[in-house]
């Protein structure tokens, strides 16, 4: 019997969803489970070969109730694996879109460079004075998914207004704010915190929220230290730190690209 084409796109999204599964759940308590469960299944497969029919029936049987478990136990994971897939489509799409031509209309490159300034000079002055921030920067027309809008504002985007948002004794200064369209949507927002266990020590509190809600929603998250005035960059979970002037305007610019 031939090895068909169909049989070779099977195995390559096996392959695939095991990679995505892997990256997702990599420094999770949920990782080690499936590590046990994978064991189980590979003994399964012997005893089967070998004709042990008493020991494989009750591996199924603890398979089976396992299974419904997980989805229970592992709720939060799964919901990230799954984001994590649909955020990869998104942007298969987008770049389908770009080059068929059907794309939605472009933002006018001077409003795009202004809204890349006043964040720069605003985030610079912020660490200048060490005070922490942490800025969204969400596409328009997205829902989020585990993030608490705390105070909607709609204001438009000015360097004056982020530095008072995240002003010592700004009412508004623990939480979020979200910027999309050019325009502060919301203040105060409530991020997810990562679980993810490979973050670096020196990772806090923002670090790991900025983490999060880049590990579930198609954002990216601008941070500031309270501690050292470090200015860090996320995006689909990943962390730039220790950005300077240049650094952060070049960032900036091939995200809003």
């Amino acid at each position: 019997m031939g090895f068909s084409i169909w049989q070779f796109f099977d195995i390559l999204l096996i392959a695939y969803l095991l990679y995505a599964a892997h990256k997702t759940l990599r420094g999770t308590a949920a990782f080690n489970v499936l590590l046990v469960i994978g064991l189980f299944v590979v003994l399964n497969w012997f005893f089967q070969a070998m004709g042990m029919r008493m020991i494989s029936s009750v591996l199924q049987m603890v398979a089976g109730v396992g299974s419904t478990a997980l989805i229970v136990i592992f709720q939060p994971e799964i919901r990230r694996f799954l984001f994590g897939i649909a955020r990869r489509t998104r942007y298969q799409l987008d770049w389908t879109n770009r080059y068929l031509g059907a794309t939605p209309e472009q933002k006018d490159r001077k409003k795009r460079d202004q809204e890349i300034e006043i964040l720069q000079a605003a985030l610079l002055k912020l660490s200048s004075e060490h005070v922490g921030a942490l800025v969204v920067l969400s596409p328009p027309d997205i829902q989020l998914a585990d993030v608490q809008i705390g105070v909607p504002l709609d204001a438009l985007l000015t360097q004056d207004l982020i530095r008072f948002v995240f002003h010592k004794k700004s009412p508004f200064h623990d939480g979020a704010a979200l910027v999309t369209n050019g325009r502060v949507a919301a203040v105060s927002c409530i991020l997810p915190v990562s679980d993810n266990r490979d973050l670096p020590a020196w990772a806090g509190l923002r670090h790991r929220a900025a983490i999060g809600a880049t590990e579930i929603n198609h954002v990216a998250v601008l941070i500031v230290s309270e501690e050292n005035g470090n200015i860090s960059f996320a995006l689909e979970g990943q962390l730039q730190n220790d950005l300077d002037a240049e650094s952060l305007k070049e960032i900036l610019q091939q995200y809003y690209a």
